[in-house]
């Protein structure tokens, strides 16, 4: 074999290493997402009214480029609705919980990359506290829909937790 090919196998195999390095790198860098939201705009039988419904649709381009991997949501309609479309866009089944269920829910989220969780008002601020953060806001409002949380669990075990809140 020539010198040139050896000299092209070795960079050739030097740069698959690089690679394998930096996938490794990457991999082994990711944080955990996750996002708490507030089901969206209900009519008087619980069912998703216009704005619910467009704010589900807003929900869905929100979370577009976003890398997630679950959906759970509380087994009521309303809850469940404010997720299908990105159910339907991400090809991810939504798991639904009952009120008996939310301290299994940590459980669920804590192995993904990322995930969504849509629950009712009351029932966010005991969900972010039992993920062990602190939470600034006492309370959600019967007319607040517009929080969204965002909950970073870091995998480097040194690094703290954080709890981002938005609005949409």
């Amino acid at each position: 074999m020539s010198a040139s090919i050896k000299i092209l196998f070795s960079v050739l195999a030097f740069s698959f290493f690089l690679v394998f390095l930096n996938g490794c790198k990457s991999n082994a860098s990711r944080n955990t997402y996750i996002w708490v939201i507030r089901n969206a705009e209900t009519d008087t039988l619980g069912n998703l009214n216009v704005i619910g419904k467009t704010r589900a649709l807003l929900l869905d381009s929100l979370f577009l480029n976003e890398n997630v991997d679950a959906l759970i949501a509380l087994k009521e309609g309303s809850n469940i609705e404010s997720l299908k479309a990105i159910s339907k866009n991400k090809d991810i089944e939504i798991t639904e919980v009952h009120n008996d269920d939310l301290n299994n829910i940590p459980s669920l989220i804590l192995e993904k990359q990322g995930a969504i969780v849509c629950l009712k008002r009351e029932q966010i601020i005991p969900l972010i506290k039992r993920l062990g953060l602190e939470v600034n806001i006492d309370s959600i409002p019967e007319n607040q829909f517009e929080y969204l949380f965002k909950i970073i669990i870091p995998t480097d075990s040194l690094k703290e937790k954080r709890l981002e809140v938005r609005y949409f």
